[in-house]
Formats: structure tokens, sequence, C-alpha cells
């Protein structure tokens, strides 16, 4: 359970497809009666590509970390490799930047990620 500005949300979590774990993740939004879910099945192959002192990038772990969304942390700033990559999927040094089975966001905020994440949940056959 979180509180975000005095309101109580929380996780609902549940097995599904036959005893294959998937992990179910509401996202209330206070937008009239609209709901969003956004289900993470821990089979998607997530990257985000980080700055250290970027604060976007920090919202974007947080946010993903909030979900227990499990993903691989790239420091393009120490890792000229990473910095490489990146710029190679995106045409662009802005951070953050995240790959979910090869599907890439790049300079985004929280409200971008949701959206993006649960774009892929129903076109990639995850609902």
């Amino acid at each position: 359970m979180a509180t975000i500005n005095g309101r109580d949300y929380r996780d609902a979590r549940a097995n599904i497809n036959g005893g294959v774990a998937v992990n179910y993740f509401l996202i209330i939004r206070r937008i009239g009666l609209t709901c969003r879910t956004f289900i993470y099945t821990g089979k998607m192959k997530i990257r985000l590509f980080i700055k250290p002192f970027c604060p976007w990038c920090h919202k974007a772990q947080r946010w993903l970390d909030e979900r227990g969304v499990q993903y691989e942390t790239l420091d393009v700033i120490s890792d000229s490799k990473a910095l490489t990559e990146m710029v190679n999927l995106t045409g662009q040094r802005f951070a953050p930047v995240i790959d979910v089975d090869g599907k890439i966001l790049a300079d985004f905020g929280p409200e971008e990620l949701e959206k993006f994440l649960e774009n892929i949940s129903t076109t990639d056959g995850h609902r």
C-alpha cells in the first residue's frame, strides 16, 4: 500500500494463466472514474538507461521500483558502451531511456512511462 497526496493506493497481485505467476499492478489515476492497469509478467526484458544525477531518471527508477518491476540499470555516464547503445537506439543523448523487449521510450516522465508500458502490455498479449 502506498499513500500519495493523502490517499491510499494498493497493488493487487495474482497468479493466473494456469499457475504462471503474473503481477497485476493497479495504477489508479484520479481522472473521473478511469483506472489504468499495467501487467508486468516478469518475462519482459527491461533495461533503463540513466544518468546518475538526472531527476527524471530517479523518478523513472522510483516508479518502476514502487511497482516491483525488475529491470537492468545502465549508467551512460560511467559506461561508454551503454551511452553508445543508447545513442544508437534513440539518436539522442537525453535520459532516461527505457528498452522493453526492443521497444524504446526516450526522454520521458512517469506519465509517459505508464502509458508506454500499458500499451506494451495490451499489444503484446500480456493482458
